[in-house]
């Protein structure tokens, strides 16, 4: 009697497990490479935001433009992970021409 009883419970255990399990929402984790694209990103976004703030600084501003390449090179336009392809270096290169041609605009005026 004792091992039906037990039986009984763990049957009615179990399917209260599996109703808790399959009814909440799933848990969200971060894998080890999300966690290296964030940092990455951080590391990106304050070395943007440095340059940036250098190029204003009037004792640079004669010296030092910044041109925001951020977001230029497509998701498929790598050749590795930190190396454009051919089409994501053309992309640079011709903002790099705009941003240089435009600075060269405003010192010629």
């Amino acid at each position: 009697m004792m091992k039906i009883l037990s039986l009984i419970v763990f049957v009615i255990l179990l399917s209260w497990t599996w109703h808790v399990v399959h009814s909440s929402a799933p848990i969200e984790f971060e894998t080890h490479s999300d966690i290296q694209q964030k940092i990455a990103n951080h590391l990106i976004d304050e070395f943007n935001i440095a340059l940036e703030k250098l190029s204003r600084d009037p004792d640079f501003q004669d010296k030092v433009f910044y041109i925001k390449l951020l977001n230029t090179v497509g998701k498929n336009d790598w050749s590795a992970e930190i190396h454009p392809s051919t089409k994501g270096f053309e992309s640079l290169a011709n903002k790099m021409h705009d941003g240089i041609m435009k600075e060269l605009k405003k010192k010629i005026k």
